[in-house]
């Protein structure tokens, strides 16, 4: 049996949570979700890091964090001294928003990742590493496919500016599409800028606040997809694709090469590439939507994303490594 100790542990985190569900469900594996203090007195197993790099940021993700910087130098000797096998989950290209300073220590901190990791694995197959689907935010047999015909989009999470959502909203007039904005701003400034965009459209809906986990699976049953219009440069996969396709819902997106690429795998997802592309792409969902086999479309999810899919990711990556033989 293999130790494999996890990194962060579940704190609250969906995305944690199935990780370490899937991999605790093998009965070769002893998982033991861990903290960075336990990190450090590791002397043998598997040890899988997920964001760790994000330590040297404040929380505010803009300035260095010299006690950050302090927990890390350590953690990085303690691993190398030891006998563990470390696997990362190379989760970002740069952090959102850091000054200079915060960039320049996020990358030393991958690049030293890269050097004593046994193997790098990343949820997107374009990027070069091994792939490692991302896990969906529900059990394989909750995906639904008794999907809305309301024919409203939402976008949901967190608002920041580099999301590009005030950009879009005049295509959502010109259309006549719903668009319901949910999530938290920021900033007080973002927030008055969206308030004051919005006032403009009847068609677009905003709800500036945090949602709780809790919510999401009732608010999700009232839209028909799942609106991403940000080609994030920094971050390898968008946390709403997961969203969407764990809940059967299309994807009305910017085009990104991860996009492209699950797009030959799994039908309903509509892609655009300019703003005034977008006015096309809401026109063919529009048009397409109610007619999409949800349940063929649930199979094809599945065939990327179930449990079985990503036990099997992490059981390849673990065998390509030699040291964990």
């Amino acid at each position: 049996m293999k130790d494999i100790y996890y990194f962060p542990r579940d704190d609250g985190n969906p995305y944690v949570r199935r990780n370490q569900k899937i991999l605790a469900d093998n009965p070769e594996f002893n998982l033991i979700p861990s903290g960075l203090k336990q990190l450090l007195y590791i002397k043998k197993g598997v040890v899988i890091l997920n964001w760790i790099e994000y330590i040297s940021i404040k929380n505010n993700k803009k300035s260095v964090s010299l006690t950050g910087l302090a927990k890390l130098f350590f953690l990085y000797i303690s691993l190398l001294k030891s006998n563990a096998h470390i696997v990362y989950i190379f989760h970002d290209r740069k952090p959102h928003n850091a000054t200079r300073a915060g960039c320049f220590f996020f990358h030393l901190s991958t690049a030293i990742l890269k050097k004593i990791s046994c193997i790098r694995l990343a949820h997107s197959p374009v990027e070069g590493y091994p792939y490692l689907p991302c896990p969906l935010l529900v059990e394989d047999e909750n995906v639904r496919i008794d999907i809305s015909k309301s024919g409203n989009i939402l976008f949901l999470g967190r608002l920041q500016k580099y999301k590009k959502i005030i950009e879009t909203l005049d295509v959502f007039e010109r259309t006549k599409c719903t668009l319901h904005v949910m999530g938290k701003s920021d900033s007080k400034e973002f927030h008055e800028s969206l308030i004051s965009a919005v006032e403009n459209f009847k068609n677009v809906i905003l709800e500036d606040r945090y949602i709780p986990d809790s919510e999401i699976n009732n608010i999700i049953t009232h839209y028909s997809a799942i609106f991403i219009p940000h080609d994030d440069e920094s971050a390898i996969v968008s946390g709403n694709i997961a969203l969407a396709l764990s809940f059967n819902l299309p994807i009305i997106a910017k085009s990104t090469a991860y996009l492209k690429y699950l797009n030959t795998k799994i039908f309903g997802i509509y892609l655009y590439n300019s703003t005034e592309e977008l006015i096309s792409t809401l026109q063919e969902f529009k048009d397409t939507f109610p007619l999409i086999d949800y349940k063929r479309r649930r199979d094809q999810i599945l065939a990327e994303f179930s449990n079985k899919v990503i036990l099997n990711s992490y059981i390849e990556a673990f065998t390509k490594c030699k040291d964990i033989q």
